[in-house]
């Protein structure tokens, strides 16, 4: 008789004895075992760790998985604490509660539960679809698929009150446009400093303005109305192949939030293409998604859509200012926040989006 599974905390805890009792738990080998299991860290481990095990099953059905991802808490006790709160929390609550609800494409979950600071995912495997590259950008045609497989995130829940109350959902409530700017007058100035060797003089003045007038921009945000991803770039997107796997998938929710979704659609649009390719197919980009939306069932004029999408740039400056400023701070994403600056300063620019500052 097979236990029934518990959390991990270290690697050396994936056994074959615990895959198999999470495996059989869900049905995905039926009454098989597990007899042997070959781990191999992937990704890069800094708020949490992730091993592709590759598994040798014995009297298990056809069409097992012969290999899933096993996700772990960082092993850093800092990391680990902030996340557990942050992160690992909404992680947890995409796989428990709101993945079934969706049609967006993101690996089956066979295992999700936490032990205090610590928590534990047992995911799909879809190689050989491989990641995006935040360094190596995306194609144009990457990108498109990108921003359709959105609509699997936030038309499902449009408007669902029910996500308003949802207890694990990271909002903003009572989090104010001045406490933000505050946040951000104190590491603009060292954003630039770092950084400010990839902006031209109207990028450089526009965060100048930025760190005066985000409170402005920040009530002047469209409303929370679905899921948003928070993070949604080429990183945390996987791809298919030749050799197979889905055309895209969406991985890593520990920025799952309520928002209005164009957040999503501004980030990957203004970060996964340069400059000009993102000026040559932004709007029919757009004029897609807005589309797909509506043949979602989600009624919005598209002067709703795109004043929406120019108010939620925001996000992404947001996500790129504090995620270098406190991130941990390596060469390559020196190189990836660089770009970034650079990219959306400019989507911003482009947009007349800068109007929302005081």
């Amino acid at each position: 008789m097979t236990a029934t599974p518990t959390p991990i905390r270290r690697r050396e805890q994936i056994t074959p004895e615990w895959l198999t009792a999470v495996l059989r738990a869900d049905g995905s080998i039926g009454a098989g075992r597990i007899t042997a299991i070959q781990g191999r860290t992937v990704g890069n481990g800094l708020m949490g760790v992730c091993v592709r095990c590759s598994l040798t099953l014995e009297d298990a059905p056809e069409g097992a998985p012969t290999s899933v991802i096993v996700k772990l808490a960082a092993e850093e006790d800092s990391t680990r604490a902030f996340m557990a709160n942050t992160g690992y929390r909404n992680e947890l609550c995409f796989y428990q509660h709101l993945a079934p609800t969706l049609t967006v494409r993101a690996p089956y979950c066979s295992f999700a539960e936490s032990d205090d600071d610590w928590f534990t995912l047992v995911l799909e495997d879809l190689s050989p679809a491989e990641a995006g590259d935040q360094l190596v950008w995306c194609s144009p045609d990457q990108v498109a698929r990108a921003v359709l497989e959105s609509v699997g995130l936030h038309a499902p829940r449009w408007g669902d009150p029910q996500l308003l109350s949802h207890p694990c959902l990271n909002g903003n409530a009572g989090f104010r446009g001045e406490e933000l700017q505050a946040g951000l007058a104190a590491v603009i100035p060292g954003f630039l400093e770092r950084y400010g060797d990839a902006l031209d003089a109207t990028q450089v003045d526009f965060y100048e303005r930025l760190a005066r007038g985000a409170a402005a921009w920040f009530r002047a945000r469209p409303a929370p109305v679905t899921l948003s991803h928070g993070d949604y770039r080429p990183d945390n997107l996987l791809f298919g192949t030749a050799e197979g796997g889905p055309p895209v998938a969406v991985v890593d929710w520990q920025g799952l939030a309520l928002g209005s979704g164009l957040s999503d659609v501004g980030f990957v649009v203004g970060g996964a293409l340069d400059i000009e390719e993102r000026r040559t197919h932004e709007s029919s980009l757009l004029h897609d998604y807005h589309a797909a939306m509506r043949a979602a069932g989600v009624e919005r004029s598209w002067d709703d859509t795109f004043d929406d999408y120019r108010r939620s740039l925001l996000s992404g400056l947001l996500t790129t200012i504090f995620g270098a400023m406190y991130g941990v701070r390596t060469e390559r994403g020196d190189e990836m926040f660089r770009s970034m600056a650079r990219r959306h300063a400019q989507q911003v620019l482009d947009a007349g989006a800068d109007e929302f500052l005081t």
